[in-house]
């Protein structure tokens, strides 16, 4: 009894995702599609009108299905993420959005990177990842859409380098992550949203994925290294991770240089 029910209730969630009628035009343009990974979500969903994260973990073997989805919307084509109950697990369900399938700057794809841009990002911004702001090779740099392609697309004509900016790769990783899981990507996709964002405007944020949180990169090199191993051995002495015990030194100061001018 329980497994009839497990499978009644899969059917009828299942039923809600299947999209509507796809034109023609749109399955024109996805024959198009080369990409092995996009072509194999592409298909599965033309064949049964949705893929779950299941179905890329379990069949296609995708240990990471937001990678598999956004391989899809990189190559101009637009998914609905829903999320379902199946089988007692709640997961991703994703379908073709056709509503946006011609959404500005999307409907091409994404455009790739020419020299030329990352040749301009590196003489306005140096040899530095914007977002974590140390120093790396220029060639190692990696340019990246400050509002995410998912979000906004690429616009027509010359790639703008106020889009963009270079960050090093572990902060790509780190972004890509915190994006993928924050619902403005999900769902609501304002643009606003993403520019107010630290990982888009990382000098003059109000959030960081739509959390009131703000954020400070730190780093000491060649002599100021004693400084750390000395917060390091303090914050041990006090109990406290390194992290705590320099914003307390940090709130302490602010409180005492407050209360200086009161005096």
């Amino acid at each position: 009894m329980q497994l009839i029910w497990y499978f009644s209730y899969t059917k009828i969630m299942l039923d809600d995702t299947r999209p509507p009628q796809i034109s023609q035009e749109l399955r024109d343009y996805i024959a198009g599609i080369k990409a092995k990974r996009a072509r194999i979500v592409l298909d599965h969903i033309l064949q049964y009108g949705y893929i779950t994260t299941k179905d890329l973990q379990e069949t296609y073997g995708y240990d990471h299905p937001p990678r598999a989805a956004k391989d899809v919307r990189d190559n101009g084509i637009q998914l609905k993420t829903t999320m379902k109950v199946i089988d007692g697990k709640r997961m991703a369900v994703y379908t073709l959005d056709e509503d946006s399938f011609i959404e500005a700057g999307k409907s091409g794809g994404r455009r790739p990177f020419t020299k030329t841009l990352k040749d301009a990002l590196l003489s306005r911004d140096g040899e530095q990842c914007a977002l974590c702001k140390k120093q790396f090779p220029g060639n190692v740099l990696q340019i990246d859409h400050k509002v995410p392609y998912e979000v906004a697309g690429d616009k027509q004509g010359i790639l703008n380098t106020e889009d963009f900016m270079l960050v090093c790769a572990s902060c790509n990783r780190a972004k890509s992550w915190t994006c993928e899981h924050c619902s403005n990507w999900q769902f609501t996709k304002t643009i606003e949203i993403c520019q107010s964002c630290m990982f888009g405007s990382p000098d003059n944020y109000s959030h960081i994925a739509m959390r009131e949180e703000r954020s400070l990169t730190v780093s000491w090199y060649d002599k100021d290294v004693q400084i750390y191993d000395n917060l390091k051995d303090e914050a041990l002495m006090a109990d406290q991770s390194i992290e705590d015990y320099v914003k307390n030194i940090l709130k302490a100061h602010i409180q005492n240089d407050q209360s200086d001018k009161h005096v």
